[in-house]
């Protein structure tokens, strides 16, 4: 008897082949490995939307989003998450603010960017300084020169940092 496992994958040179796809050879292959009775998962940094193509391509039984924060069923249903409240997420980008004027949120549902210049095509620009950001969020990430700047406000509201 097989002991059942849990697989999990990253998506970027991994699940992913050099175009960022998921070729057909690596479909069968996840199958096989379901048809075996083990379970899949995938990981990765990118949000549930930036991730909706590969989910639906690879079918696996669980999804975890955003570096852990979100984690999905086979069917998309969320099953856990660590989001940072609406509350807190706006005063850690007042914080962030007076630091930087490069930083991006991802809430469940889009990437919100408060540089006009960043573009990408599921990106949104938001007027962070003068707009409550309306949501919590399951990740900020800040660009600056001197990132060590920033690690006070990470540990001011217990959030992990990763340069």
């Amino acid at each position: 008897m097989v002991k059942r496992k849990l697989i999990i994958f990253d998506l970027d040179d991994t699940l992913l082949n050099d175009e960022h796809a998921v070729t057909e050879l690596t479909v069968r292959a996840l199958d096989l490995v379901r048809e075996m009775g083990h379970l899949t998962a995938f990981n990765t940094a990118r949000s549930k939307m930036r991730s909706s193509d590969i989910f639906e391509a690879v079918k696996p039984d669980f999804a975890i989003y955003n570096g852990g924060a979100h984690i999905t069923d086979c069917e998309g249903n969320t099953i856990y998450e660590a989001e940072i409240k609406k509350d807190d997420c706006n005063l850690i980008l007042e914080e962030i603010s007076l630091i930087t004027d490069r930083y991006s949120v991802q809430n469940a549902d889009w990437f919100y960017s408060a540089n006009e210049d960043y573009e990408a095509p599921d990106v949104k620009y938001f007027d962070f300084e003068n707009e409550e950001f309306p949501t919590g969020a399951y990740k900020i990430i800040a660009f600056c020169d001197e990132p060590d700047r920033l690690l006070p406000v990470a540990e001011k509201y217990g959030l992990d940092f990763v340069t």
